[in-house]
């Protein structure tokens, strides 16, 4: 088996951490000092069974977290890096460099965290990709705001999370968008205020449906492995409060999408590992929205796992390590979803609060994660609670796991972001090949 080098991780990375420990690998997890994952039940019995857990003494330097890995490397000769935590990931392909095991090329991550730099490469490559421009710190990002034609979207150069993205339209108050920016950039963990000070960009409002795209590849070959939908906020439709596998899409739209997302990769130089990219569906076809160079994250993997039946992180592993890849097939009455209740305001639950369902509901509910108990008071922002749902009869989760959360709100007492209705993209393409080149911009002046 082989020595397999973990580096930081959040909820999807102790996932990983757990199917390696299954697959009977060494394991050597390089953990941060500020975990961004539950330490429950099931974290604390996989962290205890690793082979061994270094510290990176708090650097979130590139080259000191490579320094750390050479010196492991040195000790116990490590045949592959993994890291699914967008944080990391440029320590992650400086490391495997400096150590010579097989990673997405540094040049390439770097452009994918740097989305004016992702765009760029776009452009050059003559593919669609929304205008933008960097306008530096968060500050000056306002000002130029403030002259800037509306609709427009404005978001960090480095983001984590989807923090401080904003869309801003014809009716919005910018002073008020201001003010919740900047109260949001003090709630801020450190570790994560380092990235988003690279600057911010102000870009193209890109009109369609939002979708992700999960595809792998090793040098020559691609695996198409998922589209997923979104569930946005009603209020803001920055603000994500879930997603939905398969995303409700047509098969040219299917095709389009993957073979626009072979062409991103080929652009930015990324060839090895699954990789996550978010991209417009317009009615010319699909725009990239971001580009990451990693897995997907947060309850995607685990939506993935329960509609395949198998396990993405395992196929992350086998590509990595150069073993065969099998692309399940995905049952077409089957779908997925998940959702977040987040606040709008402060509040106290009810004190009769209950998560019961009535039959039809219950009975497509796979896993609720209630984080309030009767009385409690509630600050916002604040998640409420997580909601999975499923259905195998050609209904569609997504629509369910809405109708679950209204109830479960209601039953609160506190008032919660409501969801978007979710819709279809608006389509028919003209032609595949088509819909390569031009996105239905609105664009800067």
């Amino acid at each position: 088996m082989a020595h397999c080098l973990v580096i930081d991780a959040n909820f999807a990375g102790i996932r990983l951490l757990g199917r390696l420990l299954k697959r009977g690998h060494r394991i050597t997890f390089l953990r941060c000092d500020d975990d961004f994952f539950h330490t429950d039940a099931q974290a604390r019995d996989i962290l205890a069974a690793l082979d061994r857990i270094a510290d990176t003494g708090g650097s979130r330097d590139p080259r000191e977290i490579a320094r750390i890995v050479e010196g492991i490397h040195e000790r116990d000769p490590v045949e592959a890096i993994f890291c699914v935590f967008e944080r990391s990931i440029e320590a992650a392909a400086l490391a495997a460099a400096s150590i010579g095991v097989p990673f997405a090329p540094i040049e390439a991550v770097h452009v994918a965290r740097h989305k004016n730099e992702t765009r760029a490469v776009l452009e050059r490559a003559g593919l669609a990709t929304a205008r933008c421009r960097a306008v530096g710190s968060l500050e000056a990002m306002l000002e130029q705001a403030s002259t800037t034609p509306r609709p427009f979207v404005i978001k960090p150069i480095s983001g984590v999370f989807s923090s401080l993205v904003r869309v801003v339209d014809l009716q919005d108050d910018l002073a008020s968008i201001a003010d919740d920016l900047r109260s949001e950039w003090l709630g801020l963990p450190a570790s994560l205020r380092g990235y988003i000070d690279r600057g911010f960009m102000i870009e193209d409002y890109l009109s369609g449906t939002l979708v992700s795209v999960e595809i792998g590849r090793r040098r020559d070959e691609y695996y198409e492995f998922m589209i997923s939908g979104r569930i946005q906020a009603a209020a803001n439709e920055a603000i994500e409060l879930g997603s939905f596998l398969p995303a409700d899409v047509s098969v040219l739209e299917r095709q389009s999408c993957f073979a626009y997302a072979r062409r991103v990769l080929e652009a930015i130089g990324l060839d090895l590992g699954i990789f996550h990219l978010e991209m417009m569906v317009t009615p010319a076809g699909p725009v990239l929205v971001e580009a990451n160079a990693r897995l997907m994250g947060g309850m995607l993997p685990f939506l993935y796992d329960s509609l395949s039946g198998k396990f993405i992180h395992d196929m992350l592993i086998d590509l990595v390590l150069g073993n065969p890849v099998a692309v399940p097939e995905i049952d077409p009455a089957r779908s997925v979803s998940s959702f977040a209740l987040k606040t709008v305001e402060g509040g106290v639950v009810a004190p009769d609060f209950s998560t019961a369902l009535p039959a039809p509901l219950s009975d497509a509910l796979t896993r609720c994660d209630c984080y309030v108990v009767p009385g409690q008071a509630i600050t916002a922002p604040m998640v409420l609670a997580r909601l999975q749902a499923a259905a195998d009869d050609g209904r569609r989760a997504e629509t369910i796991v809405v109708e679950i959360a209204r109830h479960v709100a209601g039953s609160i007492g506190v008032e919660t972001l409501d969801a978007a209705p979710v819709t279809r993209s608006a389509l028919p393409y003209l032609s595949a090949p088509a819909a390569m080149h031009q996105g239905e911009l609105r664009h800067l002046a």
